[in-house]
Formats: structure tokens, sequence, C-alpha cells
């Protein structure tokens, strides 16, 4: 939700009824990942039951950490190489807009979301 949408929109008196639908859209999300999560570990407790059975309780468990040591090892690889990325691509923007002049901060640019604040409030009190 951009800044100026909810400036409109507290001027306008929706935007404590989009907070509320908000807040619970959170709780439900919430809940589906709690579920999701108690489902999982369910699911890895089953996985080291029936490795235990094959091969021992604690050869079972030292198999679940290695899995989970490489796929946080691969997560983490992951991520390095995504903000390696994004540096890289924030450079090159930042090169390009001090090559065209566009790197320099404009006062109309700082008072934009003011301006949009005090145009909401006008409108909401002609009504």
């Amino acid at each position: 939700m951009s800044l100026v949408r909810l400036a409109v929109d507290a001027a306008a008196g929706t935007a404590r009824s989009k907070l509320v639908g908000v807040k619970t859209n959170v709780v439900w999300m919430s809940a589906v990942a709690v579920c999701g999560l108690i489902a999982t570990i369910f699911l890895l407790i089953a996985a080291t039951i029936a490795i235990a059975s094959e091969i021992g309780a604690v050869y079972a468990c030292l198999v679940m950490a290695l899995l989970f040591l490489v796929a946080a090892g691969a997560m983490y690889i992951r991520r390095q190489t995504l903000l390696k990325r994004k540096k890289k691509d924030a450079e090159k923007i930042e090169a390009a807009a001090l090559a065209t002049g566009l790197a320099t901060e404009s006062k109309a640019s700082v008072a934009y979301p003011l301006l949009a604040m005090a145009a909401a409030y006008l409108i909401a009190r002609s009504r």
C-alpha cells in the first residue's frame, strides 16, 4: 500500500476498515502458517522413525541433522548470491543515475507526500 493512497484513505475515513481487514488477514495467515509448521514437524518425526527402524535411532537423528545442515547451507548460499546480485544492480542504477544527472534529490520529491496528504484532507473536508 503506497503512502499517498494510505493518506487519501486516512483523510476519507476508510483507512480504519482497510487496516482491520489487513489485521484479519494476518491472523488467518498466521494460523495457516502454524498449522503448516506443525504438519511439517510431524512429517519429519515420521521420517525419523522410519529411518530409525532401518539404521537405529542415533544414526537416524544424525541423518536428519545432516539433511537440515545441507538445507541451511543451500539457503545461505542462495541468499548471499541474491544479495550480491542486488548490490551489483544497485551500483549499476546509481552509476546510470549519476551519468544522467538524476541522482540529485529534488525538493519536489520530498514535498510530494505532504502535498498528497494536504490534498486528501481538503477533499475529505469538502464532502
